[in-house]
């Protein structure tokens, strides 16, 4: 696990999509859709193409170059206090909504994702990556899904560079559209 002393500058810094960032959400797309028509592959090599297909798109900017993080992240990385205390607390990349239920999601029905690219992205669009406290990420809540596990929790939207009022996923346009 990493911390805030070694992606200060990362963390500190506003949201922009990565130079290649379009390019890897296509080809892990292009992943997920050739794992769900083989009929060669073995179930687990199924899950785990796709898995890691997902883990790609929600570091598709950089693993800790998220469009979202959470305010003790950000306050961290800014240092708001001028003393440089916290930066030794480890941080992580953690999955808004995990791999394993957006997998299930695509492996429960494959047949309404293969030829149906909006069906996909509206899947794809739950495959965000927000950056937390080690601390933050033991917190989140259990049987909540999504944005609800960060209940209590302040997320900011580095591409706004503010709070998050309401909690809801972007769309993939919003996300794949340069700043």
């Amino acid at each position: 696990m990493d911390n805030i002393n070694r992606h200060r500058e990362t963390l500190k810094k506003r949201y922009a999509p990565g130079k290649n960032s379009a390019a890897i959400i296509a080809s892990s797309k292009e992943l997920i859709i050739l794992a769900l028509k083989s009929t060669h592959l073995i179930d687990r090599h199924r899950r785990k193409m796709i898995s890691e297909a997902l883990w790609w798109i929600t570091e598709a900017d950089g693993k800790y170059s998220t469009r979202f993080r959470t305010k003790k992240v950000v306050d961290l990385a800014v240092d708001k206090d001028g003393n440089g205390n916290g930066g030794d607390i480890k941080i992580q990349h953690e999955h808004v909504h995990p791999r394993s239920e957006v997998s299930k999601k695509l492996l429960t029905n494959p047949e309404a994702y293969i030829d149906n690219p909006e069906a996909l992205d509206k899947v794809i669009e739950q495959t965000i990556g927000c950056i937390v406290t080690a601390e933050e990420h033991r917190s989140l809540k259990k049987g909540k899904k999504g944005w609800e596990r960060y209940e209590g929790v302040t997320v900011y939207d580095m591409k706004e560079e503010k709070p998050i009022e309401f909690i809801r996923p972007p769309s993939l346009d919003t996300l794949m559209k340069p700043s």
